[in-house]
């Protein structure tokens, strides 16, 4: 935001304008004027949970801070959270990192119920160590939907890397998947676009799913004693 290389305009603000959503933006970096950071833009009421910076390497210091961004969007009454991030360019400050985003500041969080979204730019691929931590808790976007072949974004003009994700819960049903890649996608930054379209499934949300085991629970007792007596 207010950066001169895209005119000094507040880049968020602009496009939520024109799209007629709501945003909320995070700035990781502030020098002389101009903003750097994460933005979330929506259709749908907003709320902020938290937005911060990421860890980092004593010895990266000098290099640009990375941080991150969690909202709880209400979906016609299911409350998804998702968190949209940057990751750093060096591996051993991204697991790092990573690890944070699991911790109990962010996905870790007791609020952070699913369904769960977590995207961003990971500076990863997907055999990475980061894309494999995270796979212990999420699932990857572009590799559930069996009908899509996953593609890179990076770089825009020749996308060989697949460095940017969505990270999902089990909650999150993906439905389609597409990169577009025409002139004007190759132009606009060096990133190709990732649009993903989920369907939320209210009865698979967190606490529907623990309602259904404490019924579970309560049932199994009565129906033994029900049999046990026939």
């Amino acid at each position: 935001m207010g950066r001169p290389r895209s005119g000094g305009i507040e880049q968020a603000e602009r496009i939520a304008e024109r799209l007629e959503m709501s945003f909320h933006f995070h700035a990781a970096l502030t020098r002389s004027g101009e903003k750097y950071g994460n933005a979330i833009l929506s259709r749908y009421p907003l709320k902020v949970i938290r937005m911060g910076g990421l860890p980092r390497l004593k010895a990266r210091r000098i290099f640009e801070p990375r941080g991150a961004l969690w909202v709880e969007v209400d979906v016609d009454g299911i409350r998804v959270n998702v968190i949209n991030t940057h990751l750093s360019l060096w591996p051993a400050e991204r697991l790092l990192q990573t690890g944070a985003l699991l911790g109990p500041d962010w996905t870790g969080n007791t609020a952070c119920e699913a369904p769960v979204i977590l995207c961003g730019d990971f500076n990863a691929n997907p055999g990475s160590g980061v894309c494999k931590l995270l796979g212990t808790r999420f699932r990857d976007a572009q590799q559930v939907l069996e009908s899509h072949k996953p593609r890179g974004t990076w770089f825009a003009g020749l996308p060989f890397s697949r460095i940017d994700h969505f990270f999902v819960s089990p909650e999150v049903e993906v439905m389609k998947i597409e990169v577009p890649a025409t002139e004007l996608e190759r132009t606009s930054s060096d990133h190709l676009p990732l649009l993903v379209e989920f369907q939320m499934d209210p009865n698979r949300t967190l606490k529907n799913i623990r309602g259904e085991l404490q019924q579970a629970a309560v049932r199994v007792p009565e129906e033994e004693g029900r049999d046990a007596v026939l």
